[in-house]
């Protein structure tokens, strides 16, 4: 079984991994729980209503930021609210996930960085002349963001919007599954999800990790799969796509051959 650890707000466990022998079948798991910080709206409306419209965007580093914001917009204004941010705000994204997310939206100004790196996204937003940034995030952020912003002198106003917490109907069934050999590969969503899950790892019995020797890793992205290769301490597999179709193609081509 090839399982897809994310973070996400919510899984549930279909079956037992002794129950399917095929090892192609995919489950995916929210390894990291998302929870929103429901009293970040008053902050976040206030950055909003007071923002430059000629300078000022939001930016979205995670499909999950961009749903997270929604949530909070709901709860500041309304689904009207939440029309009126989508048809005026402008947006920058990083990744083609993250702009999938965003899909919805009317906006007509949009950047997508498709590179996720501080570099690329400094370069992208100094070409759309954005001189500040709102950006909605993870409560555990990616730090070199800010730096890199500030040194290229674009403002940075953070609101943390949601956090992680580890699943632990989750951890318990990875366990299990890795113990009993029920796990032909595993695809990380994000670096965050690659770090919890080692971190797991690493407090687990040694078996285990001679267990994932054998087991193809894939990352969904460069940053996930460089992450992920530092941690796993080998080669791993990156999507072609930053897409979670992509990242299961990956792993079962690997597992074909």
């Amino acid at each position: 079984m090839i399982l897809i650890l994310r973070a996400g707000f919510g899984t549930s466990l279909p079956y037992a991994p002794e129950h399917s022998p095929d090892s192609q079948a995919v489950l995916s798991l929210d390894l990291l729980r998302l929870t929103i910080q429901w009293s970040a709206a008053a902050a976040l409306a206030q950055a909003i209503e007071k923002r430059d419209p000629r300078s000022t965007w939001v930016l979205f580093t995670s499909a999950n930021a961009v749903r997270t914001f929604e949530a909070l917009a709901d709860r500041i204004g309304g689904a009207a609210g939440l029309s009126h941010l989508r048809d005026q705000l402008p947006v920058v994204a990083i990744g083609t996930r993250t702009a999938q997310a965003l899909e919805g939206w009317r906006t007509r100004q949009r950047v997508v960085a498709t590179d996720p790196t501080p570099a690329s996204l400094v370069q992208s937003l100094k070409e759309a002349t954005v001189l500040e940034v709102i950006w909605p995030n993870n409560m555990t952020r990616r730090r070199e963001i800010p730096a890199a912003l500030s040194e290229a002198g674009i403002r940075v106003t953070e609101i943390p919007t949601y956090g992680e917490e580890i699943d632990p109907q989750t951890v318990e069934f990875l366990h299990r599954s890795l113990a009993t050999g029920g796990v032909s590969g595993i695809g990380f969503t994000s670096a965050n999800v690659v770090g919890t899950f080692f971190d797991l790892l690493d407090s687990w019995e040694p078996s285990l990790r001679k267990i994932l020797e054998n087991v193809p890793l894939g990352g969904i992205g460069p940053l996930t799969a460089t992450v992920l290769q530092t941690r796993a301490h080998r080669e791993v597999l990156t999507a072609s796509e930053t897409s979670v179709d992509s990242l299961v193609r990956a792993l079962r081509d690997a597992l074909s051959r």
